[in-house]
C-alpha cells in the first residue's frame, strides 16, 4: 500500500476484515430495514435477524419540518426533527454497520437493539438520532460502547465513515483515516436502488438487495484500497455530522449555513440559496456571515472549494476537469484561483505537494 493511502487504513481494516466477509455469507438477512414508525415496521412482517429485539417508546415531542426554501435544486439534508428526542429525518438514507459492541438505536416510536454483526438500512424520512445522541446498549453493564461504520449518498459519489461510544462520549471524525468521501456515482447508485428495493419488497427483492450490498461493500472497498477516495478536510472534530447534525435548531445560523454550503461544493452556490437556508434575508445574512467569519460569502466558498481541489490534487491522481466538477467550478475558473491564491498552477501544485 503506498504511503498516501495509509491514513485511510482503519476503514479498510473495518471492511476487509468485518463488513465484506459478513456481507458475503449473511447478504441482508443481517440488515434491519427501518420504517419511519413501529405500525409501518410491522406490517412488513419482516424475520429479525438472531439476537435482535424491539423496544416501544414514547415520543417526547411532534415533528418540527425544516423547509428548504433554497433554489439551484439543491435541498437540505435534514427535513425535519423532533427536538426533545434527539431525532430527525433525511433525504437520503443512511446505512450503518455495527462494528463492535451492542446498539440501542431509537426509529421514531421504537428502538431496534442489535449488536456487532448487524446492520440498520434507514430509509430517507425515518426519524433516527442526531450525531449527538448516545445508542450504546446500557442494559449490558460495563460493555457500554459501540462503534459503527455508516455510509450515505454524498453529492455525486458517497461519504463514509466511523462512529465511536464509550463511557458516555460520542464522536466521529476525530481520528484521522476514519472517514472519507469518493466521487463514485456507481457506489451511489447502488445504495439508493438497495434501499428502494430493500422498502418495496417487490418480487426477487431480497435476491436483488443481497447482490447490491455486496456490489456496494466490495465498490468502497475498492476504491479506497485504490486511493480513490480521499479524507476531506471539512469533517474536523468540530464539524457537523453529514447525516444528522446534532442540535440542527440551536445552532448558530451561520453554522448551519457553513454546514450547507460544505455539502453543496459541487452545486452552484448563491447568497439568496444560502441565506433563504437559514431563514434570514440577503442583506441581514452577508452582513453576518463576514463578522462571524470574517470573510465575504464569495471569498469563503472559493476559499473552500480551493481547499478541497488542494487535497484532491494531493491525494488522488484524478484530472483537472474532474477535480473541477467535484468541487463545483470549471477547469478555467480552478486555474485562474490556483494563479490567483497559490501563483502556480494546478498541476504544479500538485507536483510540489508530493515531493
Amino acid at each position: 500500500m503506498s504511503k498516501s493511502s495509509e491514513p485511510l487504513w482503519p476503514l479498510i481494516e473495518v471492511l476487509q476484515r468485518q463488513i465484506v466477509p459478513q456481507v458475503q455469507r449473511h447478504g441482508m438477512n443481517n440488515v434491519i430495514v427501518g420504517a419511519p414508525f413501529w405500525q409501518q415496521f410491522q406490517r412488513r412482517e419482516a424475520v429479525l435477524p438472531e439476537d435482535v429485539f424491539i423496544t416501544r417508546q414514547t415520543l417526547k415531542s411532534k415533528k418540527t419540518a425544516i423547509k428548504s426554501r433554497s433554489s439551484g435544486g439543491t435541498k437540505s439534508l435534514v427535513n425535519a426533527v423532533w427536538p426533545k428526542d434527539g431525532l430527525c429525518s433525511t433525504i437520503m438514507p443512511v446505512l450503518m454497520f455495527v462494528v463492535g459492541g451492542r446498539v440501542a438505536l431509537p426509529l421514531g416510536d421504537y428502538v431496534v437493539h442489535c449488536r456487532s454483526g448487524h446492520a440498520l438500512l434507514i430509509p430517507a424520512g425515518t426519524p433516527h438520532p442526531s450525531g449527538s445522541l448516545l445508542c450504546t446498549e446500557s442494559s449490558h453493564a460495563g460493555n457500554e460502547f459501540n462503534d459503527m461504520f455508516s455510509v450515505i449518498p454524498w453529492g455525486r459519489g458517497v461519504a463514509c465513515w466511523l462512529n465511536h461510544t464509550k463511557n458516555g462520549e460520542h464522536w466521529s471524525h476525530r481520528t484521522p483515516g476514519e472517514n472519507c468521501h469518493m466521487f463514485s456515482t456507481k457506489a451511489n447508485f447502488y445504495l439508493e436502488t438497495l434501499t428502494e428495493e430493500a422498502v418495496s419488497r417487490a418480487s426477487h427483492f431480497q435476491q436483488h438487495c443481497d447482490g447490491l450490498l455486496l456490489a456496494l461493500m466490495t465498490l468502497l472497498l475498492r476504491e479506497i484500497e485504490e486511493q480513490h477516495a480521499f479524507q476531506p478536510i471539512l469533517l474536523t472534530e468540530t464539524a457537523i455530522d453529514p447525516s444528522t447534525p446534532p442540535n440542527l435548531l440551536e445552532q448558530n445560523p451561520i453554522t448551519r449555513a457553513q454546514a450547507y454550503i460544505n455539502s453543496y461544493l459541487a452545486s452552484p452556490l448563491t447568497i439568496d440559496q444560502v441565506a433563504a437556508h437559514v431563514f434570514m434575508s440577503r442583506a441581514y445574512f452577508t452582513r453576518q456571515f463576514r463578522k462571524t467569519t470574517g470573510k465575504s460569502f464569495i471569498q469563503y466558498v472559493t476559499e473552500r472549494r480551493l481547499q478541497e481541489a488542494k487535497v484532491l490534487l494531493h491525494d488522488t491522481n484524478w484530472s483537472i476537469e474532474k477535480i473541477s466538477e467535484f468541487v463545483g467550478i470549471t477547469p478555467t475558473r480552478l486555474r485562474h484561483i490556483f494563479f490567483e491564491y497559490q501563483r502556480q498552477t494546478p498541476s504544479a501544485y500538485r507536483e510540489q505537494s508530493r515531493q
